[in-house]
């Protein structure tokens, strides 16, 4: 790295330059006998039956240029851009380097001589642009067609392909463009910040599904290749403020509030792959990543306890009841998006501050509104009859009977994948209210501390996870953004009690 600084006048200039490789290298040995020759010593040469050998090795190296220079007139106006070139040893040599780069700027308008409003101690309007590359999380080799050795037919050698080429797989960029206002009032009584963002993303890498005619195999399961097929953006705002609400000569109180919403969408897909299904989602343009495409549920049939799914076919299978065409096999349901997101509405988080004498409390939230998540640990406990496994207290709601009217099918372990298969079924309301932490502090007297000669000292008790107030009980919406959770652990609530001193 070289870096140029130079301040002259209420001109300041900063200038940097540098090169940056990261290399990976990792070496896998691994070798196995037995029949054991002489007792405690474990070197393979004490084994009479060599049982395998195994070896590889993995390497990835990225090479990078960057450069940024930046520049300020009396701190009043700000300007920064940078510059970088990167190639990647993932991609093809033909494809492997991209440049990115960012611009930037702000306005201290409160530093201007025409600005007379006293009250206001900051008032800053920012702006930026840049782009930005991403591998996309991909493997050591994507660009590769990539076979396994060691399938061989007693002596005769052997290999089988393990996955296919793609040498036009490139980087993904994305385009960020940000506005913001920071401002802060009354002498550092209220402050924060407005801001909108958009960020466009090119050269979407997705798992592509390919005919088994061109090649892959059954053993590995690879008939996919990474390609860059789309582009998307997401947007949004978001608000933080922080006000000294009381601020008092014995009591103070002050809080900060964050909140956030943002949408995101599909703009592009290839015309050869105009959807991608994946897990409890499919990809397609005019929808977000984060849109639900399930079989929907209709409910239980109260003839004969049997789930029900809504098709478009009119099989031996199905009925019709009312407008609607539905079935009892969950294979014969059609697919679709259910106009259900796991995007909240507005999720953020708050922390309240209060302070008496020498006591202080903080008390920190997060929260958020709206969207949906596919409770799978929900669906797991819902499944109709599997022996030795535990139920849900909701399963005491089935259909027992003619007649019974109830959302939840009759027990059966014959129909487990037509009664509990991936459906709307298992959406519910993904809003939440979390008491995150609560820390209750103890300034000791100075007197106190005078006796053992200590320069500072505090008692406190804090808690973590106390609280959650979701849907069903035993749920966390926010385990994983993508509205999808299973059997996780949710954080551990946790009590601590300490004494800090200073000397």
């Amino acid at each position: 790295m070289a870096e140029y600084n130079k301040r002259f006048d209420k001109h300041n200039l900063q200038v940097l330059a540098g090169h940056e490789n990261y290399s990976y290298k990792y070496n896998y040995l691994s070798g196995s006998r037995s029949g054991i020759i002489v007792e405690g010593i474990t070197e393979l040469v004490n084994f009479a039956t060599v049982l395998g050998t195994s070896s590889y090795e993995d390497n990835a190296t990225i090479d990078s240029y960057l450069s940024r220079v930046s520049y300020d007139y009396d701190a009043k106006y700000l300007f920064s851009g940078s510059f970088r070139r990167d190639g990647n040893s993932k991609f093809s040599p033909s494809v492997r380097w991209a440049n990115f780069w960012s611009l930037s700027g702000g306005w201290n308008i409160n530093r201007e001589e025409f600005f007379k409003a006293k009250w206001v101690d900051q008032l800053k309007l920012r702006a930026s642009y840049g782009v930005l590359g991403n591998d996309g999380g991909l493997g050591y080799y994507p660009y590769q067609a990539l076979y396994d050795l060691g399938r061989n037919n007693q002596a005769e050698a052997g290999i089988i392909q393990r996955s296919l080429a793609n040498p036009a797989l490139t980087w993904e960029t994305s385009k960020n463009f940000d506005v913001g206002v920071d401002f802060s009032l009354f002498n550092g009584r209220l402050g924060g910040s407005l801001e909108y963002f958009k960020r466009k993303t090119d050269g979407l890498i997705f798992e592509v599904e390919q005919p088994l005619s061109i090649g892959g195999t059954y053993n590995s399961g690879n008939f996919t290749i990474p390609a860059n097929i789309g582009s998307l953006f997401n947007s949004g705002g978001e608000l933080t403020l922080t006000g000294d609400i009381v601020k008092g000569s014995a009591f103070t109180y002050n809080t900060t509030l964050n909140l956030t919403s943002f949408k995101n969408q599909v703009t592009r897909m290839s015309d050869n792959v105009p959807l991608i299904q994946s897990g409890t989602k499919a990809y397609s343009v005019g929808h977000s990543i984060y849109d639900f495409y399930l079989r929907e549920y209709y409910g239980v049939d109260p003839e004969n306890g049997s789930a029900l799914y809504k098709t478009n076919n009119l099989t031996r299978n199905a009925k019709v009841i009312g407008q609607d065409t539905v079935t009892t096999v969950i294979g014969e349901a059609n697919y679709k998006y259910t106009g259900d997101s796991a995007i909240p509405d507005l999720y953020g988080s708050m922390i309240h501050r209060l302070g008496y004498k020498n006591f202080s409390l903080a008390v920190q939230f997060t929260f958020q509104t709206g969207g949906k998540v596919y409770d799978g640990a929900y669906a797991s406990l819902m499944h109709g009859g599997n022996y030795g496994t535990a139920l849900h207290v909701d399963a005491l709601s089935r259909w027992q009977k003619p007649g019974d009217v109830t959302n939840v099918p009759r027990m059966d372990n014959g129909q487990v994948a037509n009664f509990t298969g991936q459906s709307t079924r298992w959406l519910i309301d993904a809003s939440y209210f979390q008491l995150n932490n609560v820390t209750l502090n103890y300034n000791l007297p100075a007197n106190w501390l005078g006796a053992i000669k200590a320069q500072g000292g505090s008692i406190y008790v804090s808690g973590d996870n106390l609280g959650l107030l979701s849907k069903r009980k035993g749920t966390f919406p926010g385990t994983s953004f993508n509205g999808t959770v299973g059997n996780n652990y949710n954080f551990s609530r946790t009590i601590s009690v300490g004494v800090n001193v200073n000397f």
